[in-house]
């Protein structure tokens, strides 16, 4: 049993409710991806570059991939936002293999009506949306929909927690629920 099974088992039944549709951000053996639900949608999505107001946003097309982590962009996107190089970084990708690739930033991505900072990794060949970007806009993958969408339950303003899973559980818990 790992460690989400036994904070799951040993969680109220009120929490297990809360996480029933919870995705974790967990490293896995060699790769990373959220949880075992993963989802796939194509998105248009606006990147730029804060530190230089007189190049225009991007407007690109991305995978959405809420099995993949970061927000990862083609070179190409990356010189034409005059993104700097800020490190570099070992990437594992789906297939396994390990890449040591260029983390530029800072960008913006927009989405509707939701805005985040973001680094990308520059690799592959389309832009690539993860997890991490994603929670930060409050934005989700529809299932029914395959496409990405502002979050339901907070349409016009971006949420977030600030509070842990275990300060739930344990709450839930000494409130007997």
């Amino acid at each position: 049993m790992g460690l989400i099974d036994l904070f799951i088992f040993r969680s109220s039944s009120r929490m297990r409710r809360i996480l029933q549709n919870t995705y974790f951000a967990l490293p896995m053996h060699e790769s990373c991806f959220v949880g075992s639900r993963r989802s796939f949608a194509s998105a248009r999505i606006g990147l730029s570059n804060p530190r230089d107001k007189n190049i225009k946003t991007l407007d690109v097309t991305s995978l959405v991939d809420t099995g993949a982590l970061h927000l990862c962009i083609p070179e190409h996107v990356a010189l034409q936002l005059r993104l700097d190089e800020l490190y570099k970084r070992e990437v594992t990708t789906a297939d396994s293999k390990k890449h040591l690739v260029p983390y530029m930033g800072p960008l913006i991505v927009t989405f509707e009506n939701r805005a985040c900072f973001s680094g990308a990794m520059v690799f592959g060949d389309q832009v690539l949306l993860g997890a991490i970007p994603m929670e930060d806009m409050d934005v989700l993958v529809s299932p029914s929909q395959q496409a990405l969408i502002v979050n339901p339950e907070s349409p016009n303003i971006a949420m977030s927690i600030a509070k842990s899973a275990y300060s739930e559980a344990r709450d839930a818990d000494s409130n007997g629920i």
